[in-house]
């Protein structure tokens, strides 16, 4: 049996957990009910649709070079194309499962692989705001917590601006850096 059908048929069985995966849950709900004392900061669904979108358009490339080409693609292609969906893989897995909650004075965090974690408002020892400069402004957080744990916050997640103004609000100034006065 050839090389190329037996990698074609591992990446295709992957893929194929993958986007069922991802069907299960596309059905992602935005909160409705969020308001400063509760909301939850995830990527927005359409990073989930992107990854389904091109998990799909690299299976179907993949399998086409395999099984319809009058050469046998090189294992490198496999390899470049294994990268591919690796990424378009991670999308729909941190879009389902990395989420951040807060309640009230709790902030749970929920990474994809890992136990979560919780910490409140005052177990902050600091919050860097970092900004790029240039024609596309983009921005995040970087949130340092007495246990060590760390926590990354972008411009791009649901619920961002809320998770800034309740950080302005409720942590000490002097732990707050890149903060405008």
């Amino acid at each position: 049996m050839k090389l190329s059908y037996i990698l074609a048929v591992m990446i295709t069985t992957v893929c194929i957990y993958a986007l069922f995966y991802g069907l299960k849950n596309i059905n992602i709900k935005e909160e409705s009910k969020m308001n400063d004392n509760y909301f939850i900061i995830r990527y927005p669904k359409l990073y989930l649709d992107a990854g389904i979108v091109c998990l799909v358009g690299f299976l179907i490339f993949m399998l086409g070079f395999t099984f319809f080409s009058t050469q046998e693609p090189h294992v490198f292609y496999y390899i470049m194309i294994s990268v591919l969906i690796c990424i378009s893989i991670y999308s729909i897995v941190e879009t389902i499962k990395a989420k951040v909650v807060v309640h009230n004075n709790n902030i749970t965090v929920y990474p994809i692989v890992g136990k979560p974690y919780s910490f409140s408002f005052e177990e902050i020892t600091s919050v860097r705001r970092i900004t790029t400069k240039g024609k596309t402004k983009f921005e995040w957080l970087i949130i340092k917590t007495s246990n060590k744990k760390k926590l990354k916050v972008e411009m791009g997640q649901l619920s961002y601006n809320r998770i800034k103004k309740r950080i302005k609000s409720d942590v000490d100034n002097k732990l707050l850096i890149g903060f405008q006065k």
